[in-house]
């Protein structure tokens, strides 16, 4: 099973996934768009093994270097089952099952996202995803309430929720915990942790952070 990627930074939920396929019998493989980094190493050590594609490029010759490059990687490897994980890899996976013989599902982790305050290269990166994917797999209810939102076909999806292994956090401010309390002394110290990036909607925690103040909460947010 191919768990096929953009990213190298941590990722509990493939950790938690390529442990659970090893114990169910299967042999988990991790290959990212993005050099090795710490998430190949936490993927070796749950049990599976990694691959980086290495593929460099703008825009077009991109994606058809690396729709290249995943044919024959599949073809090598001898993939039975491919999970395109994000959009980008969704529109490389779905071109890339016409030449291989491995069942390719696409996971969809975000609901709202591609929105019309986004650009068009964004809106249709994500109805290509959608239209070349034969199978998508949304991972939680309001994933799935999105997709019918953009006009998936019901048949299409499948709302497996994400799983994770609590045991797979490792984080690296453990034991810090008083040094950081100390720092930013306060009856509510508050963690505010994505992307700073339109679709995280910061704004919200801000306006959250705004009604503690003024129902007199002593309160900051990292």
């Amino acid at each position: 099973i191919l768990l096929y990627s953009p990213a190298n930074a941590r990722a509990v939920d493939q950790q938690s996934l390529a442990i659970l396929f090893k114990q169910m019998g299967h042999e988990a493989i991790l290959l990212t768009q993005m050099p090795f980094g710490i998430s190949h190493e936490n993927f070796i050590a749950a049990g599976g093994s990694t691959y980086s594609s290495g593929v460099k490029g703008r825009h077009i010759f991109f994606f058809l270097r690396q729709i290249r490059f995943l044919i024959t990687f599949c073809r090598q490897h001898d993939i039975d089952i491919m999970l395109s994980n994000g959009q980008g890899c969704a529109v490389i996976a779905g071109i890339t099952k016409w030449f291989i013989n491995t069942k390719v599902i696409y996971v969809r982790h975000n609901s709202v996202i591609y929105s019309d305050t986004n650009s068009l290269k964004h809106q249709l990166l994500n109805w290509l995803a959608n239209k070349l994917s034969s199978q998508i797999i949304a991972i939680s209810a309001k994933v799935k309430e999105q997709l019918g939102e953009e006009n998936v076909p019901e048949k299409k999806i499948h709302c497996i929720n994400l799983c994770y292994d609590p045991l797979q956090y490792k984080n690296d401010s453990s034991g810090k915990e008083a040094g950081i309390k100390s720092l930013y002394k306060t009856d509510l110290l508050l963690l505010y942790i994505a992307r700073l990036v339109p679709m995280k909607r910061h704004a919200l925690a801000f306006e959250a952070i705004k009604k503690l103040i003024v129902n007199g909460i002593d309160c900051k947010l990292i």
